[in-house]
């Protein structure tokens, strides 16, 4: 399979280059195929592209004529496809091969003139100042849950959603669900907490809505009836700038980075002749 793969990367290589690869006269030209010339340079570029710096550190003559060999075939392929195509073909092949260029060069230019930035600390200070709740801080929602799954089953739902209701007075939820199992009910007591970035964004929107020692209504989602309990709202300090500075700069790089690319695009475009022939 691997061969498969590396004779098919050679075979598409050619494809790019022919009918738009212009002469090469300094170039060594080691067969001709329908007349068409296919340049030494090729193959090291075929070479390069399908055995890799390994496998070209143990290349040997053989190795170079099946390259070769490969891209013979690859260029009788694309001469025949190229016969059979119409002119619209042949157009729209053209201006893929352009855009295919054009993104080369961009690529190109951009790794040459985008210089790598780092993050400046009054970056890095203003994050961490908006986000506490991504560096542990943040306000904290600590509950009590109640819940009984209930499926599609409305029985069992009327019933659970009767006893829940009967269980807003009660403090001790967990000699209720217990008590509960014991009447059959499939009910489960959880504790837990909620923040910006722990538990659903429905259990902080209900818990959000609570003062400390409320009880919801009863709610039914998913085939389940449940009532919540907030228990105590805490602020929780964030973590150390100190700690997470390289964390955040890491977060900010890419915005960073374009950032820079921004500028080099702004920069290449004020050095061209633009004119805009059709008000979009």
């Amino acid at each position: 399979m691997s061969c498969i793969l590396r004779a098919l990367a050679c075979v598409t290589g050619v494809l790019l280059v022919v009918g738009c690869s212009e002469s090469a006269p300094e170039h060594q030209v080691l067969v001709t195929v329908n007349g068409v010339p296919v340049y030494d340079y090729e193959l090291a570029l075929a070479r390069e592209r399908t055995l890799g710096e390994q496998g070209m550190l143990l290349a040997d003559a053989s190795t170079d004529r099946k390259v070769l060999e490969s891209l013979v075939a690859g260029r009788a392929m694309a001469l025949l496809a190229e016969q059979g195509m119409s002119e619209q073909e042949r157009t729209a092949l053209a201006h893929q091969v352009a855009a295919w260029r054009e993104e080369q060069l961009v690529k190109r230019y951009l790794s040459e003139h985008v210089v790598p930035v780092p993050v400046p600390q009054h970056r890095v200070n203003e994050y961490y100042q908006r986000h506490p709740e991504l560096f542990g801080g943040g306000t904290r929602y600590r509950y009590e849950q109640l819940s009984v799954a209930t499926g599609q089953d409305t029985a069992l739902r009327d019933k659970a959603v009767r006893w829940l209701g009967q269980a807003v007075g009660e403090n001790d939820w967990q000699a209720l669900t217990d008590a509960g199992r014991t009447a059959g009910l499939p009910v489960n007591f959880r504790q837990g907490t909620a923040a910006e970035s722990l538990g659903s964004e429905t259990l902080r929107a209900r818990l959000k809505a609570m003062q400390p020692g409320e009880v919801s209504a009863v709610s039914l989602e998913a085939g389940e009836a449940s009532l919540l309990k907030l228990v105590a709202v805490e602020t929780v300090p964030p973590r150390p700038l100190s700690d997470v500075s390289d964390d955040i700069r890491l977060r900010l790089a890419p915005m960073q980075l374009r950032q820079g690319i921004r500028e080099v695009m702004d920069q290449a475009t004020a050095q061209a002749d633009i004119q805009y022939l059709r008000e979009e």
